[in-house]
């Protein structure tokens, strides 16, 4: 196989949006390998995508070592959460996962005509490389907007990004928002974002706008 193309633009529809927010960091990466195999016409004969620790070790940029030990991570993840990957089998003697996506995610990444649908579009090597808590979601969040900004509630963003600490906003964008955008723009194709305070009631912050300017 030629090597990886990270500039690939991996599309699917939106509503697999929360879905993915909830996969770890090793899951996600084998979720969008599988996105970009699957969109390469990787299929074998009976519908499974095959995922060698040397190729997820190149689309990652990590050593074999490390490979193997995500792989089993994702594994074991999927055995318990199946709305995505109905299988992903771990074959630990030959370094390799077998994976099956699920009816409704075939469902999700054929249904992209941006005519019809909300569809979120990304770079592979944004996909691949963002691993804290909160980036993800926010990073996801700001491409499914299409906007260079947006305007959204402080309560809805932490539903969005899975910040449940019940702790003022100023902690909250410390340690949620903050963190995010710096791995963010360090990262991906976001070149900078601001978070400025939108709206008060009263003492307490209730909109956020994010502010983007794209590489």
């Amino acid at each position: 196989m030629r090597h990886v193309n990270y500039d690939k633009i991996i599309r699917y529809n939106s509503g697999l949006n929360l879905l993915v927010n909830e996969l770890s960091c090793s899951a996600r990466r084998v979720f969008f390998i599988c996105l970009y195999y699957y969109f390469e016409n990787k299929l074998e004969s009976d519908k499974s995508l095959l995922i060698r620790a040397d190729k997820y070790a190149e689309f990652v940029g990590v050593d074999r070592s490390v490979a193997y030990k995500q792989m089993k991570d994702a594994a074991d993840f999927f055995s318990r959460n199946k709305k995505l990957i109905t299988h992903c089998d771990y074959i630990s003697n030959e370094g390799l996962l077998r994976v099956m996506f699920s009816s409704k995610t075939i469902n999700y990444i054929t249904a992209i005509d941006s005519r019809k649908y909300q569809v979120t579009e990304l770079p592979l090597k944004s996909a691949l490389s963002l691993q804290g808590r909160y980036s993800w979601p926010l990073y996801q969040l700001i491409k499914f907007s299409h906007l260079k900004s947006f305007t959204i509630g402080v309560d809805e963003l932490k539903k969005e990004i899975g910040y449940i600490q019940n702790q003022k906003f100023s902690f909250f964008k410390r340690d949620g928002i903050n963190i995010a955008i710096d791995e963010i723009t360090e990262r991906t194709d976001v070149k900078n974002i601001k978070c400025v305070n939108a709206e008060r009631q009263g003492r307490r912050v209730s909109k956020v706008r994010f502010e983007i300017e794209m590489r």
